[in-house]
Protein backbone atom coordinates (compact mmCIF):
# COMPACT_ATOMS: atom_id res chain seq x y z
CA UNK A 1 0.00 0.00 0.00
CA UNK A 2 1.29 3.49 -0.93
CA UNK A 3 1.72 5.67 2.51
CA UNK A 4 1.11 8.71 0.69
CA UNK A 5 -2.60 7.66 0.36
CA UNK A 6 -2.95 8.69 3.78
CA UNK A 7 -1.04 11.42 4.50
CA UNK A 8 -3.56 13.81 4.55
CA UNK A 9 -5.99 11.77 7.46
CA UNK A 10 -5.07 14.47 10.24
CA UNK A 11 -5.11 11.67 12.92
CA UNK A 12 -3.67 8.30 13.78
CA UNK A 13 -7.78 6.77 13.68
CA UNK A 14 -8.44 8.45 10.50
CA UNK A 15 -5.26 6.51 9.02
CA UNK A 16 -6.44 3.16 10.07
CA UNK A 17 -9.80 3.44 8.67
CA UNK A 18 -8.29 4.84 5.32
CA UNK A 19 -6.19 1.71 5.42
CA UNK A 20 -9.04 -0.62 6.37
CA UNK A 21 -11.12 1.15 3.69
CA UNK A 22 -8.35 0.68 1.19
CA UNK A 23 -8.03 -3.08 2.16
CA UNK A 24 -12.63 -3.59 0.98
CA UNK A 25 -11.84 -4.00 -2.93
CA UNK A 26 -9.41 -7.12 -1.53
CA UNK A 27 -11.85 -8.54 0.59
CA UNK A 28 -14.54 -8.03 -1.89
CA UNK A 29 -12.66 -10.17 -4.46
CA UNK A 30 -11.60 -12.80 -1.80
CA UNK A 31 -14.87 -13.41 -1.31
CA UNK A 32 -16.59 -13.44 -4.60
CA UNK A 33 -13.73 -16.07 -6.19
CA UNK A 34 -13.23 -17.98 -2.34
CA UNK A 35 -11.52 -20.91 -3.88
CA UNK A 36 -12.96 -23.66 -1.20
CA UNK A 37 -16.31 -22.72 -2.26
CA UNK A 38 -19.16 -19.72 -1.07
CA UNK A 39 -18.16 -18.18 1.92
CA UNK A 40 -20.97 -18.39 4.85
CA UNK A 41 -20.21 -15.29 7.33
CA UNK A 42 -17.53 -12.52 7.97
CA UNK A 43 -15.86 -12.13 10.92
CA UNK A 44 -14.30 -8.74 11.20
CA UNK A 45 -12.24 -7.23 14.02
CA UNK A 46 -13.80 -4.47 16.24
CA UNK A 47 -11.32 -2.16 14.73
CA UNK A 48 -12.80 -3.35 11.43
CA UNK A 49 -16.43 -3.55 11.34
CA UNK A 50 -16.39 -1.36 8.14
CA UNK A 51 -15.91 -4.57 6.54
CA UNK A 52 -19.59 -5.40 7.38
CA UNK A 53 -20.54 -3.41 4.24
CA UNK A 54 -18.66 -5.94 2.36
CA UNK A 55 -20.80 -8.57 4.05
CA UNK A 56 -24.01 -6.52 3.10
CA UNK A 57 -23.08 -6.12 -0.67
CA UNK A 58 -23.03 -10.40 -0.84
CA UNK A 59 -26.07 -10.87 1.98
CA UNK A 60 -23.95 -12.26 4.46
CA UNK A 61 -23.83 -12.00 8.07
CA UNK A 62 -21.18 -10.67 9.91
CA UNK A 63 -20.13 -11.04 13.31
CA UNK A 64 -17.69 -9.15 15.49
CA UNK A 65 -14.46 -10.32 16.96
CA UNK A 66 -14.28 -8.59 20.49
CA UNK A 67 -11.08 -9.13 21.59
CA UNK A 68 -11.16 -6.79 24.95
CA UNK A 69 -13.40 -7.74 28.00
CA UNK A 70 -16.96 -7.82 29.37
CA UNK A 71 -16.34 -4.47 30.89
CA UNK A 72 -15.33 -2.58 28.06
CA UNK A 73 -17.73 -4.33 26.03
CA UNK A 74 -20.59 -3.10 28.01
CA UNK A 75 -19.63 0.92 28.52
CA UNK A 76 -19.49 0.24 24.63
CA UNK A 77 -22.89 -1.02 24.63
CA UNK A 78 -23.94 1.80 26.93
CA UNK A 79 -22.81 4.65 25.04
CA UNK A 80 -24.00 3.46 22.09
CA UNK A 81 -26.99 3.46 23.47
CA UNK A 82 -26.94 7.27 24.64
CA UNK A 83 -26.34 7.94 21.52
CA UNK A 84 -28.99 6.19 19.43
CA UNK A 85 -31.64 6.34 22.21
CA UNK A 86 -31.07 9.88 23.84
CA UNK A 87 -29.38 11.91 21.04
CA UNK A 88 -26.12 12.06 23.41
CA UNK A 89 -22.84 13.59 22.17
CA UNK A 90 -20.41 11.36 23.25
CA UNK A 91 -17.61 13.45 22.99
CA UNK A 92 -19.24 16.29 25.36
CA UNK A 93 -18.83 12.95 28.28
CA UNK A 94 -15.05 13.98 28.54
CA UNK A 95 -15.55 17.58 29.57
CA UNK A 96 -17.85 16.48 32.34
CA UNK A 97 -17.03 16.60 36.03
CA UNK A 98 -20.09 14.12 36.75
CA UNK A 99 -19.25 10.43 36.99
CA UNK A 100 -21.00 8.13 34.73
CA UNK A 101 -23.83 5.56 36.05
CA UNK A 102 -23.08 2.30 33.38
CA UNK A 103 -25.18 -0.45 33.86
CA UNK A 104 -23.09 -3.56 35.03
CA UNK A 105 -20.71 -1.83 37.16
CA UNK A 106 -20.20 -1.72 40.28
CA UNK A 107 -19.15 1.79 40.76
CA UNK A 108 -19.67 5.06 38.93
CA UNK A 109 -16.68 5.95 36.47
CA UNK A 110 -14.95 9.00 36.29
CA UNK A 111 -15.08 10.30 32.56
CA UNK A 112 -10.93 11.25 32.74
CA UNK A 113 -10.47 7.88 33.64
CA UNK A 114 -11.95 6.63 29.83
CA UNK A 115 -9.62 5.33 26.84
CA UNK A 116 -9.51 8.94 24.45
CA UNK A 117 -10.96 6.70 21.80
CA UNK A 118 -14.67 6.41 23.54
CA UNK A 119 -14.57 10.11 24.31
CA UNK A 120 -12.98 11.53 20.00
CA UNK A 121 -15.98 12.29 18.49
CA UNK A 122 -14.13 11.29 15.28
CA UNK A 123 -12.78 7.73 16.75
CA UNK A 124 -16.23 7.15 18.26
CA UNK A 125 -18.92 7.67 15.59
CA UNK A 126 -16.33 5.77 12.68
CA UNK A 127 -15.32 3.24 14.46
CA UNK A 128 -17.69 1.77 16.68
CA UNK A 129 -21.18 3.48 15.66
CA UNK A 130 -22.41 1.51 12.64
Amino acid sequence: MDLHLVQHCPTLGFRVDAVINHHKPIIRDLVASAPTGPVGALIVDMFCTTMTDVAKEFNLPAYVFFTSNAAFLRIMFHFQTLHDELGQDISELSHSLTELQVPSYANPVPPSVLPNVLLDRDQWSKRFLR
